[in-house]
């Protein structure tokens, strides 16, 4: 049987990096006003995610203490942006150490104050990370033309050149 092959590059546009929505319950939503994204659609939007990763009732298994169904929201899998995703961050880094990620995001998106969170995690766990926040730019800002954003055509020569380095 094959191994696994490994990747060797994310590129994350305004990744959602914290399922357990502790930034949005902060008080830091009124200075997000402006992104396309709020703190309502955010709550759905993580139940319906997070749906099937509880035990139903029916069930009569345990689970470990590092389990999806035990810790939900809080997985690393889910939330990479909480301190406790620190030690999967550093088993990605030692096992692809020519790994590296290029996160984008725009500095007005409600989920501005994860994804630094995010970047932060995986350059203290020995990612190679690229971050560049857009000011004043909204959640996907990327995605729309250049003619609707200036910043999202920029970036699209920044990406060209992360793909090709990798």
């Amino acid at each position: 049987m094959p191994s696994l092959v490994l990747p060797i590059a994310m590129l994350l546009y305004s990744p959602w990096c914290d399922l357990t929505l502790s930034s949005y319950r902060s008080g830091l939503a009124p200075q997000f006003a402006d992104d396309l994204l709020n703190p309502t659609m955010l709550n759905y939007a993580a139940d319906a995610y997070l749906a099937n990763t509880f035990p139903r009732a029916s069930d009569k298994l345990s689970f470990p203490d590092s389990h999806p169904f035990t810790l939900g929201a809080h997985h690393p899998f889910f939330s990479p942006a909480l301190p406790s995703s620190l030690p999967i961050l550093r088993t990605v880094a030692a096992r692809c150490p020519t790994f590296k990620c290029f996160i984008i995001s725009g500095s007005a998106e409600m989920l501005a104050p994860e994804i630094a969170a995010f970047a932060k995690n995986l350059e203290e766990a020995g990612v190679g990370v690229r971050w560049h926040e857009e000011l004043d730019e909204v959640h996907g800002f990327m995605m729309v033309p250049a003619w609707v954003s200036p910043a999202a055509g920029r970036m699209m020569g920044n990406v060209t050149e992360f793909l090709l380095a990798a």
